[in-house]
């Protein structure tokens, strides 16, 4: 379905070399953004990171919680821009659950 909205709609509208720009330009964009994102939630002053993190054996939970920090949380245009990836425990516990509904 992705495919879909992303490729084929703009190639049976736009120019064959406007479309593949604009779709190239998109994935770059979000990769950008995703980049800027998970330093800030997982590389900062509040992550606690155990040596050796206990993966085997350890509790999901704290090592959820002590591994990824939310960030601007009271923001509903970063909320609404990042689609809830600025709740970052919250995805990492609930991956499946719409961030809405956080």
């Amino acid at each position: 379905m992705f495919r879909a909205w992303a490729l084929v709609l703009p190639l049976s509208v736009l120019p064959t070399g406007l479309a593949l720009a604009a779709f190239a330009y998109h994935y770059a964009a979000m990769g950008l953004i995703l980049s800027l994102i998970f330093p800030v939630a997982h590389c900062n002053t509040r992550v606690e990171h155990e040596t050796p993190l206990p993966v085997r054996g350890g509790d999901f939970f704290r090592i959820q919680t002590c591994a990824t920090a939310n960030f601007r949380v009271r923001s509903r245009l970063v909320s609404w821009y990042l689609g809830g990836l600025n709740l970052q425990v919250e995805h990492h516990i609930h991956p499946s659950i719409p961030h809405p509904l956080l």
